[in-house]
């Protein structure tokens, strides 16, 4: 039995642990349930990406010795895996998977070398956009079940560059990466992911790119089969309420000042003079609670005045330099 059957196995006790002792909490849920979506669409894309390779160049690759073709074929044999895995969990979570996109452009024809390097720059964006998902994810279960397959991903990467005499690796660290920074990446090198839809569900009647679908794009977004994200300021399954506080489940309290519809804690009262609510700008529609002034990075604050934004990684500003002490 494959290795990545092992997956199959977690991935059925986190759908249980979702299902039948309900660990996910409303808002948690939601968040979770858009994440897996956002994987979804990646896996499905790769899974093209592979299907298409093996129709092209089926068991010669020219750059993969003969006797490492049935390795690099487990490749697409786990992308099968993390469809399979997803999905279950989507629909575990009341969720209605997302389905391939109609047409992928590659580009890479039939030129093996081109469809070596794409495959390295997918793995290591794979990795990086896993990584990047752990943190919009609550439940430790689930957080462990992204990290293996982050892992994964940049096994394959390192493996097909060893075996291309290339650096396995180039970098101290890993980068996460949100979804956006990842499908500009991947748009950079000429595979459309643009062109399809980032989820194809409806909710109460209005298809997910209706402008008038969970009250408008002023109001909220719908990211699966009846499951609105609300903008700050609105709630209800729907977004047709106005609410202005915080509470929980359906409870709506009144704030005296402002309400920050914050991505990990949901509506958070605050007030102007000692906090902002700062959107994200790797995440449509995303919003974090910090302290005044402060930027928001991959989903964390940080001191604007100190550091900036790259790509969702934090880079000083400017070298800080020690001053000489006075005698």
């Amino acid at each position: 039995m494959k290795n990545y059957c092992l997956l199959f196995i977690l991935c059925s006790a986190l759908v249980a642990c979702c299902v039948a002792w309900r660990v996910c909490d409303q808002g948690d849920s939601k968040r979770e349930l858009r994440t897996l979506q956002n994987l979804l669409e990646w896996e499905l894309m790769q899974q093209s990406f592979y299907t298409q390779a093996a129709r092209t160049f089926g068991g010669n690759i020219t750059g993969i010795p003969e006797n490492e073709i049935e390795t690099f074929g487990q490749f697409k044999d786990q992308t099968d895996a993390y469809v399979q895995n997803l999905t279950a969990l989507i629909a575990g979570k009341g969720g209605d998977p997302i389905q391939p996109c109609g047409s992928y452009l590659f580009g890479f024809g039939d030129n093996s070398t081109e469809f070596l390097n794409q495959t390295i720059q997918l793995e290591n964006w794979g990795n990086a956009l896993y990584l990047g998902a752990i943190s919009n994810i609550s439940n430790p279960a689930l957080q462990t079940f992204i990290a293996s397959i982050a892992s994964i991903k940049a096994r394959h990467a390192a493996w097909l560059s060893a075996i291309l005499n290339r650096t396995p690796f180039v970098r101290t660290v890993d980068t996460p990466l949100s979804v956006s920074s990842v499908k500009r990446r991947v748009n950079e090198v000429g595979i459309a992911m643009d062109d399809c839809p980032i989820q194809n569900n409806q909710c109460f009647g209005f298809n997910s790119s209706d402008t008038e679908v969970c009250g408008g794009t002023e109001r909220g977004q719908c990211v699966a089969k009846n499951v609105c994200i609300c903008k700050a300021g609105f709630k209800g399954s729907d977004c047709s309420e106005r609410c202005r506080g915080s509470g929980s489940g359906d409870r709506c309290f009144d704030c005296h000042d402002s309400c920050c519809n914050d991505v990990r804690r949901g509506p958070v009262c605050y007030t102007e003079s000692n906090h902002s609510c700062v959107a994200s700008q790797e995440e449509e529609n995303t919003f974090v609670l910090c302290g005044r002034g402060e930027g928001v990075c991959n989903l964390w604050c940080f001191d604007a005045n100190l550091y900036q934004c790259e790509d969702g990684v934090l880079v000083l500003k400017q070298t800080i330099t020690a001053r000489p002490i006075s005698s």
